[in-house]
Formats: C-alpha cells, structure tokens, sequence
C-alpha cells in the first residue's frame, strides 16, 4: 500500500522511538496498534516501566532533532506525559503512561500487563483481554458507557477473551460482580447498549500518598 507523502516523516519517527524502546524500556503499546506505524488514531498510547519516562521522553528529543523536527510541548499529569511532536506543522501525540489510573485510583496492574505482554510485528502489545479490559473500564470510570469509537476493535475480538485471563487482572480491582457483569456484555456485544457502574474496590481507592501526589500535579496544572 502507497504511504501517504504526510505520513511518511511520523513513520521514521515512530520507527526510530520503537526501535529506542525494543532495546532500552519494557514497554507495551496499548491500542489502535494495528496498523502501525502509518495509521495510530489520534495518538500513540504506550504504557511504561515507572521509572523511565525521563528517559523516553530524552530519547524522543533526540529522534525529532535528529530529523530537524522539534517537540512543541510535553504536558504532565499524575503517571502521564504527553509529549506533541511537530512534523512539518503536523502533530504527533505521544501518550506515555507509568499507570492505568483513573484519578490516582489504579483499575488495571502495570508490572502484570508489562511482565505478560506479547510481541505484534515489531513491537509489544498487552494481552487481548487486558487491552480491551482497559479501555472497557476507563470508558466506563469516565463515561458510564463505552463510546461507539471502539465497538468495531471490541466487537472483533470479544468471543476470543478467556475469562480467567480477564479476571486474573480485574477481580483485584473491581468486585467479582462488577468484573463479571462487564465480561459477559463485552462478550455478547451488549456493553455499548447501556449506561454501567462500577466502583473500584476500597484498597484503589485508599492511597493517601498517591492521593497527594496526584493532587499536586492537578493544582500545578490548573
């Protein structure tokens, strides 16, 4: 397939972060990973090992100076950066996450996701069950419902998920009942059709030294 004449300077540029991060940082790529690295959505969502945001976030400055490209901003939240890569007037979004949080509450297990991750063409992709658990949860912690945008990945995959994988991540941080009503809907493509509650278990929630630092990142932001 032709590569659009627009893309072709994001291309090396992903090209260059992937390889950076294949050789240096246990790293997944979250979602709408299927066709890269010419087509991403809007961003490039890839979760990180706590500690090397830094290290990325220097690696991608070198790569965009390397090609006469400039990162136009980075901003910073609670166990996220986002770092706004300007190719030619156009914008890359680079999404590097060291959590799944909503808030400073976790809903899904980092080191788990990393330490079972599996290889898609040339890069790391969660486990399909995780993957979808993910946006699945997030979607209903900030939406109550999952948006149509991704009913055609979820959909594509949902009689494959294994239920004891799904629950080996989620039953930690949700009920049982709460993991188990989103699994069966997610798996008889029922999870767009209705507003959901689920409420992270007491433990998520109960991290005042999380609290604090999440805090602080929001006022500085605000």
């Amino acid at each position: 397939m032709p590569i659009p004449e627009n893309k072709k300077s994001h291309i090396v540029v992903i090209n260059d972060f992937i390889e950076y991060l294949n050789n240096s940082v246990e790293y997944v790529i979250l979602r709408n990973y299927e066709k890269l690295p010419i087509e991403y959505g809007n961003d490039i969502d890839i979760l990180i090992s706590k500690n090397q945001a830094l290290e990325c976030i220097q690696q991608l400055e070198k790569i965009t100076k390397k090609y006469g490209f400039k990162i136009d901003r980075i901003i910073k939240k609670y166990c996220y950066f986002g770092v706004y890569i300007n190719i030619d007037n156009n914008i890359l979004l680079i999404d590097l996450f060291t959590d799944i949080v909503k808030g400073w509450v976790q809903y899904a297990d980092r080191d788990l996701i990393l330490s079972t991750r599996r290889q898609y063409n040339n890069f790391f992709i969660p486990l399909i069950e995780y993957e979808i658990g993910i946006i699945v949860f997030k979607e209903i912690l900030t939406y109550s419902k999952v948006r149509q945008k991704y009913s055609q990945r979820i959909e594509s995959v949902s009689s494959d998920l294994d239920r004891h994988i799904f629950f080996s991540m989620f039953d930690n941080y949700f009920s049982k009942k709460n993991t188990d009503v989103v699994l069966k809907k997610i798996q008889n493509n029922e999870i767009f059709s209705s507003e959901l509650k689920v409420k992270p278990r007491l433990a998520r929630f109960l991290r005042p030294f999380e609290f604090l630092k999440w805090l602080i990142k929001k006022i500085k932001k605000d």
